[in-house]
């Protein structure tokens, strides 16, 4: 089984939307990246976004909604 670990230290892009920026964010880099994971990858891979911002990213949190395999905390 293959692990891996990836962090990014450039916080505060976990407001935007998928069709609009919110709260001065117009991408949210780390679930473009986590969607990258997902289409190019098995469906056995989990991916853990942990957002230690003192608000919650409520456009990271909208775009996996409901999704079974990306855990936003």
């Amino acid at each position: 089984q293959q692990r891996g670990l990836a962090c990014s230290t450039a916080g505060g892009t976990h407001h935007a939307f998928p069709s609009y920026g919110s709260g001065c964010c117009l991408l949210s880099h780390l679930a473009a990246a986590a969607k990258n994971l997902m289409s190019n990858s098995s469906s056995k891979r989990r991916i853990l976004i942990l957002d230690l911002d003192v608000h919650l990213g409520d456009g990271t949190a909208f775009m996996f909604r409901g999704a079974i395999c990306v855990y936003v905390l």
